[in-house]
Order: structure tokens, then C-alpha cells, then sequence
């Protein structure tokens, strides 16, 4: 075999290789970055014990309303916007568990109209026939509060007024119902 093939099937065999190694990288740091994911997603999950912080939202008809006002009942909160396709869907397990528990447990379905827009907020609710009461943060001074950057988020807050979990993302019914009972 003359000198030059022998280079050109070593470098094809090279590019090769350099190409199998960049493809088994990129499914590694794939997997690395989705354990980290489902580790932030655990902890995000477990129990953690901390006084909840206080906020002020709007009622529909305009009245200032504090957290602190529902001290002594257990209080899920839900931020939420009209724009989060995962809100959205979740929406129907709420109303469920409200439609179940509202005399039980204080539902805060928190819109963050600072990001979104009250009337559509209340014409995406009224259209779906849900019966919980709707909150505007328009202020920011709830998301503020929490540092909320993403939506949903649900938080579960025990008659103590202690933070019992705060879900990150989507949640489906089992585990609303499994994190109010752990209110009650």
C-alpha cells in the first residue's frame, strides 16, 4: 500500500474515533446532567422545616390580602400565570382537592400578574369553571418572597405556619393529595 492511502485510512480511522468519543461525551454529560436534575427534583421533594414568610396578594375584589391572615390552617399555594402550559394542566387536580378540602384547607392560587395579566388570568379561570379563589401578586411581592423563577410551584404550609414542602414544576393529583394530608 503506497504511503499517502495509509495516511488518509488512518486519519478516516482518527476522525472516526474522535467522532465515537465526542458522541459517548455528549451521552455522558446527558446522563450526568439528568441525574443532577432528578437529585434537585429529591430534594426539592423532601420535608424542610422553615417558618414561612408573610406576603401581601389582591383578592378579585381589590382587598390586600396576607399570607399570615390563614395562620392556623394548613395553605397550599400555587404560583402560577396564564402562559404555563404545566399550570394549566394542573389546574383540574386543584380544583379537585379544593372542591374536597376547602373547608379543611386554605387554597392560594397566587396568579403572578407582575408577569402575566389579571384579565386574562380571570377569563382563563371563569372559562374552565374552576370554583378556588384566584390571588394577584401584582406587585411581585409574593414571588419576591419566595424567589420564585419558574412556575408552577406549590407550596404546602402546616397549621404552624411552617413550610412542610415546596413542589418545583408540574404536580400530578397523588402527590397533591399526598402532600396535603401531610398538612392536615
Amino acid at each position: 500500500m503506497d504511503k499517502k492511502l495509509k495516511y488518509i485510512i488512518v486519519v478516516i480511522i482518527f476522525i472516526l474515533v474522535m467522532i465515537g468519543i465526542s458522541r459517548v461525551y455528549t451521552m455522558l454529560n446527558a446522563k450526568i446532567q439528568n441525574e443532577e436534575i432528578q437529585k434537585e427534583n429529591i430534594k426539592s421533594q423532601e420535608t424542610i422545616s422553615n417558618q414561612a414568610k408573610d406576603f401581601s396578594v389582591y383578592n378579585d375584589k381589590g382587598e390586600e390580602v396576607k399570607l399570615s391572615a390563614f395562620k392556623g390552617k394548613p395553605i397550599v399555594i400555587n404560583f402560577w400565570t396564564t402562559w404555563c402550559g404545566y399550570c394549566k394542566i394542573e389546574m383540574k387536580y386543584f380544583e379537585e382537592l379544593y372542591n374536597q378540602y376547602k373547608d379543611e384547607v386554605v387554597f392560594l392560587m397566587v396568579n403572578s400578574t407582575i408577569e402575566d395579566d389579571k384579565d386574562e388570568a380571570n377569563k382563563y379561570i371563569t372559562g374552565q369553571g374552576y370554583t378556588f379563589p384566584i390571588y394577584y401578586d401584582i406587585t411581585g411581592n409574593a414571588i419576591n418572597s419566595y424567589k420564585v423563577t419558574g412556575y408552577p410551584i406549590t407550596m404546602f404550609i402546616n397549621k404552624d405556619f411552617q413550610i412542610n414542602r415546596i413542589h418545583q414544576g408540574m404536580i400530578n393529583l397523588e402527590t397533591l393529595q399526598k402532600n396535603i394530608n401531610n398538612i392536615m
